[in-house]
């Protein structure tokens, strides 16, 4: 294994490693929305201000995915890979960016639908 293809996979590694990150955090943030607490309560009182940091974080973990992606490209085509390897790559990135939005989407709508429960 050559230099470049070690570095292209550490890249697309780093990558994973965003995505398994940001799935985590919506799960943990999904399931304190499914509690009865006052962390909940505090969440949803403060709707305004997290829908927007929600949805800043999709840009900014979308932009290190789209980072990773660009070098791990650039160090495969270093390495002279072939086509499929180069289509895979790419296709693997789109992939992590289509899970880090629809994460990011469930975190979204289930702050978005709730509602402060009436004590």
């Amino acid at each position: 294994m050559s230099t470049e293809t070690a570095l292209a996979d550490q890249f697309a590694k780093y990558g994973d490693l965003i995505v398994g990150f940001i799935v985590l955090q919506s799960i943990s943030f999904g399931y304190t929305l499914g509690q009865k607490n006052d962390l909940r309560e505090a969440i949803v009182a403060g709707k305004r201000v997290i829908l927007p940091i929600i949805i800043a974080s999709v840009f900014v973990y979308g932009g290190l995915i789209l980072v990773c992606a660009h070098y791990e490209n650039l160090l495969r085509v270093a390495d002279s890979q072939s086509d499929a390897a180069l289509s895979s790559a790419k296709a693997a990135a789109w992939g992590r960016i289509f899970i880090e939005g629809m994460a990011s989407l469930i975190a979204w709508g289930g702050l978005y639908l709730n509602k402060p429960s009436t004590k």
